[in-house]
């Protein structure tokens, strides 16, 4: 009876260490050096991953954030600022670690891709003419911890 009950206080203690072992199934969504244009700032922002999901989003201030649940292993992230004065710039704080995504367990269906399209917003003074474009972020744009 008492090896018995040893015995499975060692099985547990090993379940419980391997566990601690194991590497984080977290992963940290950040962005630098992105392609913006003088002046220009984030007026909205699309992440589409597959084999994670969203765990944690720093919503910037007046942001409006809409995720879809994943399907397929995939799932996509919206954000838009709700006025001008909402709108991100490159050095904004909030895109410092913008989303903590979960990874699939192991062994992902899919595997694991991050892409980004921001939408890039310019408003000239002189002309009083205001310009967007969609930017489809280079992997190198795209940090990930």
């Amino acid at each position: 009876m008492r090896a018995s009950i040893a015995s499975l206080l060692f099985s547990a203690a090993l379940i419980a260490a391997s566990t601690a072992a194991e590497p984080a199934r977290t992963r940290v969504v950040s962005f630098r050096k992105l392609p913006l244009r003088p002046g220009e700032r984030i007026a909205a922002i699309q992440i589409d991953i597959t084999g994670a999901a969203f765990q944690k989003v720093s919503i910037p201030y007046d942001w409006g954030v809409e995720i879809t649940p994943p399907v397929g292993d995939a799932c996509t992230l919206k954000g838009t600022g709700q006025h001008g004065g909402a709108f991100l710039f490159p050095t904004s704080r909030n895109l410092h670690q913008f989303v903590t995504l979960s990874l699939d367990p192991p062994p992902p269906s899919r595997p694991f891709s991050v892409e980004v399209q921001m939408v890039g917003y310019l408003y000239d003074r002189n002309t009083q003419k205001e310009d967007q474009r969609l930017i489809k972020l280079p992997k190198e744009c795209i940090v990930i911890e």
